[in-house]
Formats: structure tokens, C-alpha cells, sequence
């Protein structure tokens, strides 16, 4: 008897033991669950094919992505040309399939957004009741105490931001989802939603913030066969384009304000003395679809050529995107003169050569250096000094370098007696522009090419030189001696041909 009672109390101390493990490892279906915010960045909104489906989850063809592509030739000038090409900026990779017959979107890309920049968190009930707000700063997320909310229950998280650092706009009709909205957003607008069925314990709920207006950064650029400078641009500006914009918290619909008459405008930095390149801030485009957005770029002057309202239309802009816009001033259709001329001077010697008639000017291509020069065309000199291109010499003082500000022998550029290029890679290139400007680039590799703009210093600067149209050119080109002195390239001039 007292056997079979020592067994039973065992026994059901065993099956009071498994009950227990049972317990702690089953997961309540309800009491509190505890959600934490965690941003993963912003990211631009992708388009929807013909069954509203987001074309991240679909394959994607060669044809499409160069649908992405926008390609524009605009006159300028009598001579010249503007070739805009306006694409997206993707927030995806495009990488060959296995197969090769198409391509697919790889992982999204987020961009994050900056530190401190505020955004709020609203969270709605199964009835769309509002519940709880909080808000967050970038990098100070764990300052915040989590939501406290009902595990088993399902919720709607809503996200928004106008990425700044101040207070952030306050929705109107909060009290449930149905009417909730943000009103009148003249700035950034970036929106979240998520339905959520909470478990037991701590939940953590990541957002990804969406662009809803686009931005477009234009870059206006000279090609590297086009002489002369970027030196003004005024009231560059892209319409059409809405005052501000609403968003409903339930869809996220976005409805759009007036037009803005004046449109978006696009703000340059300051052009100095002139450049032959110039980027954009990015603009801000608040509009909903469009295939006739243009670019009026104001009033430009390049390559001393003043010309105004120079329009690129029909662009085609899709909210929540972002593209880069880059307008290339190109020469018109040339050919290369034949009878060019070679130069290959040294030991302080100079010389003289004939170099062809030619009605779009006239490039030199400097193969090897050392370590200055200049040239003297028709009776004017190329520079009012010397170019000078190493420090430390008695006579004369370096007076060229990078627009960067960086100089040969330094930061990783060889000094310029060491580097050796050809006539494929040039390690400089002086172009008189059809009009007599003058234009010097330069290679900081060893090797040459890659030219990069170059620009005179202390006090130095380009006299304007008559290029003959119609009839040969006289060139000397001289070095002053300073050590051993030597120059080695060739000449070549461009005209004027009908276009294919």
C-alpha cells in the first residue's frame, strides 16, 4: 500500500513538471505586446505594371530599362548642340539573369535618412480607431519607449516624415484611419503603412519610408571636344509643378495643390570665373505623373555664346523617383583637317611649323613635358607667361593647375616630366575654340588621358587668338631653359560638315 502511494505521488509530480514545460513554452495568444520602431532608410517608389503589381517582384526586359533613358538634341547657337539625356536614378541594380534574356531587380537599395531628422509613428486598431502616436528621431530611437498594445490583435502602423529636423506638420482627422491625412506638404513627404498582427512579448516593426515627390539633379556639362567655359546661368527652371500636396493616411493618395506658375526653380552654385561643368542641387518636383515636364534653362552663356529659353520638353516624370539630368554641349558634325602638324622641340630650341586652315578651331595634344612651354600663333602668344607646370624653379613660378586645386607632384600626381602619354592619351591638350578662346586640360595619371580642366594661376591668364580660316596658320612653340627642356605632340584642326 505504501508502495503504490509513493508511486502516485511521483507520478504526478512527473505529469505536474511536463505540464509546466508545456506552459513556458506555449506562447500566450493574448496580454501585452510591446512593438519597437526600427528605420531602415527611405527609398524611392518603384512603378506598378498593368495589374498594379510593383515591378520589383517581376523580371524586368533589356527594352524597359532603356525606356528609362530620355535622349534630347537641342540647338544652341548657330553651331553647337545640347544632347539631354534625363534618367532614373535607380534604387535597384540591374544584373544579367542566368540565362542572359533578361534582367532582374536585384535587393532594394534604402537611403538613409539624416541624423536627427524626425519622423512620427500613428497606430490604428482593427476598427481603424486611433490608438497611439510617438515620435522619433534618427539615432535616437531608443530614447523612445516602445507601443504597449494587446498581443493577438491585428493594427495599422503609419509612418510619416518631411526630413527636416523641426517639428513635424500635425494630420488632420487623426481619431480614425478613414479620415486621417497630412495636409498642404510644400516640402519632402515620406509615408508608411503596415497591418500588423501582434504576438505575445516584444514585437519589432521595421519601416522603410517612401518618397512621394520627385527630384531631378541637372548637371550641365561641356564635351571634352568643345572649347570654352560655362560661365553664366539664370533662372534655370522645370515645370509643371504643384505648390504642395495632401496624402490619406488609409491609401496613401496623394491629391496635389495649385500650380505653381513659376515653376520648381533649379539652383547652381556659383560659376567663379567660369566652368565646364556644374551640378545642380536636387530639385524638388511636387507633381503627379506627367510626359510633358520640361527644363528651361533659363538664360546660359557657354563658350561665349549667350542663347535663352533653351527647352527640354516632353519628359516623362513619375512621382517618388529620382533622376539626374545631364545636358552635354557638343560641336556640331566635324572632321578632322588633314595635314596636321607634329612638334618635337628640346634643349631650349624652338619651333616652327604651318598648321592648316580651319573654321572650328584648332586642338594640341601634348604627349611628353618638361617642364613648361608656350605657344605663339599668328603673332600673339597662347598665355601672357609661360605655362609653367613645376614648383621651384628660379625663373617662373608654377602659374597652372587643377580646378580642384591640386598640382603636379603631389597627392599622388607624378610631376609632370615623368609622365609619358601618346596620342591616344594626351597628358595635356590645349583647344582654340572656332571663336579664339582658349581651353587647357590635363591628365593626372602617369600615363595620360582621363583629362580634367586646368586652370591659370598667379596672374597668368589666355590672350584671344585668331585661328585662319581660309588660309595656314604660323605656330612656334618655345620653352624657356631651365634644366633639360623638352615638348613632343601633334596639332589637328576641326571643320564644319554637313550631319548624317
Amino acid at each position: 500500500m505504501k508502495l503504490k502511494n509513493t508511486f502516485a505521488i511521483v507520478l504526478s509530480s512527473i505529469l505536474l513538471l511536463a505540464a509546466c514545460v508545456k506552459q513556458e513554452k506555449e506562447q500566450p495568444s493574448n496580454g501585452e505586446a510591446t512593438v519597437s520602431i526600427r528605420l531602415l532608410g527611405a527609398e524611392d517608389q518603384e512603378e506598378n505594371d498593368d495589374d498594379g503589381n510593383a515591378s520589383s517582384a517581376r523580371s524586368v526586359t533589356v527594352s524597359e530599362v532603356e525606356d528609362d533613358v530620355q535622349t534630347q538634341i537641342v540647338p544652341f547657337g548657330d553651331d553647337m548642340n545640347f544632347v539631354a539625356t534625363l534618367s532614373k536614378e535607380r534604387s535597384s541594380d540591374m544584373r544579367n539573369s542566368a540565362t542572359g534574356s533578361s534582367r532582374n531587380r536585384a535587393a532594394t537599395v534604402l537611403t538613409p535618412l539624416g541624423q536627427d531628422v524626425r519622423y512620427r509613428v500613428l497606430v490604428y486598431d482593427g476598427s481603424g480607431a486611433f490608438v497611439e502616436e510617438k515620435d522619433y528621431q534618427v539615432g535616437k530611437e531608443s530614447s523612445v519607449e516602445g507601443f504597449n498594445l494587446d498581443a493577438g490583435k491585428s493594427y495599422t502602423f503609419i509612418a510619416y516624415s518631411v526630413n527636416g529636423t523641426t517639428a513635424l506638420p500635425n494630420p488632420s482627422d487623426k481619431a480614425n484611419l478613414s479620415t486621417a491625412r497630412l495636409n498642404n506638404i510644400a516640402g519632402p513627404l515620406l509615408y508608411f503603412r503596415k497591418d500588423v498582427e501582434l504576438v505575445y512579448g516584444e514585437n519589432t516593426l521595421d519601416l522603410t519610408l517612401k518618397h512621394q515627390y520627385s527630384q531631378i539633379t541637372t548637371r550641365i556639362e561641356l564635351d571634352q571636344s568643345t572649347a570654352g567655359n560655362i560661365t553664366a546661368v539664370d533662372n534655370p527652371t522645370i515645370r509643371p509643378v504643384r505648390q504642395d500636396g495632401s496624402i490619406t493616411f488609409s491609401d496613401g493618395v496623394v491629391t496635389y495643390g495649385s500650380a505653381a506658375s513659376n515653376g520648381a526653380e533649379v539652383v547652381f552654385p556659383s560659376l567663379g570665373g567660369g566652368v565646364r561643368s556644374i551640378t545642380s542641387s536636387p530639385t524638388l518636383l511636387i507633381s503627379p505623373s506627367t510626359t510633358t515636364a520640361e527644363f528651361n534653362v533659363g538664360t546660359l552663356t557657354a563658350n561665349n555664346i549667350t542663347k535663352a529659353d533653351v527647352v527640354i520638353n516632353n519628359l516623362k516624370i513619375t512621382p517618388g523617383t529620382r533622376y539626374n539630368l545631364v545636358m552635354k554641349l557638343q560641336s556640331p558634325c566635324t572632321e578632322v583637317v588633314s595635314g596636321g602638324a607634329t612638334f618635337d622641340l628640346a634643349d631650349g630650341n624652338s619651333q616652327t611649323f604651318t598648321a592648316p586652315a580651319a573654321d572650328y578651331g584648332f586642338t594640341f595634344d601634348i604627349h611628353r613635358l618638361d617642364n613648361s612651354f608656350n605657344l605663339e600663333i599668328n603673332n600673339t602668344l597662347l598665355a601672357v607667361q609661360e605655362l609653367q607646370f613645376q614648383t621651384g624653379v628660379a625663373d617662373l613660378s608654377r602659374n597652372v593647375e587643377f580646378a580642384d586645386g591640386t598640382v603636379w607632384g603631389s597627392e599622388g600626381i607624378s610631376e609632370i616630366y615623368n609622365m609619358n602619354g601618346n596620342a591616344s592619351n594626351p597628358i595635356l591638350r590645349v583647344i582654340i575654340s572656332a571663336s579664339g578662346d582658349i581651353s587647357l586640360l590635363g591628365s593626372k595619371s602617369s600615363s595620360g588621358g582621363n583629362l580634367e580642366p586646368l586652370r591659370l594661376t598667379n596672374g597668368n591668364q589666355f590672350n584671344s587668338i585668331t585661328w585662319n580660316r581660309n588660309s595656314d596658320n604660323t605656330v612656334i612653340a618655345t620653352q624657356s631653359v631651365e634644366g633639360v627642356t623638352y615638348m613632343t605632340g601633334n596639332g589637328y584642326g576641326r571643320r564644319i560638315v554637313p550631319c548624317n
